[in-house]
């Protein structure tokens, strides 16, 4: 190999190393939020679990969603 050669061969180790290091790093992150996202899934069904423990033990029933209505205001000078 010429110098030439050798150089972009060492480069090239030298970005595949770097590329390597910042997908472990990337994987590391991703593995992070996953958690963070499992953990955040388990406390909103707990919640969800303890709230409708809570209207069962209580007899209340789930409240109906009232529709609204759309009213125009008056015009001025009315």
């Amino acid at each position: 190999m010429n110098g030439t050669a050798a150089e972009m061969y060492g480069f090239t180790l030298l970005v595949c190393l770097a590329a390597a290091i910042e997908i472990t790093r990337l994987q590391q992150q991703i593995a992070d939020l996953q958690d963070a996202l499992d953990g955040a899934r388990e406390a909103v069904e707990m919640e969800q679990a303890s709230h409708q423990a809570t209207r069962l033990h209580h007899g209340s029933q789930p409240r109906a969603i009232r529709a609204t209505t759309n009213h125009e205001l008056p015009k001025e000078g009315q």
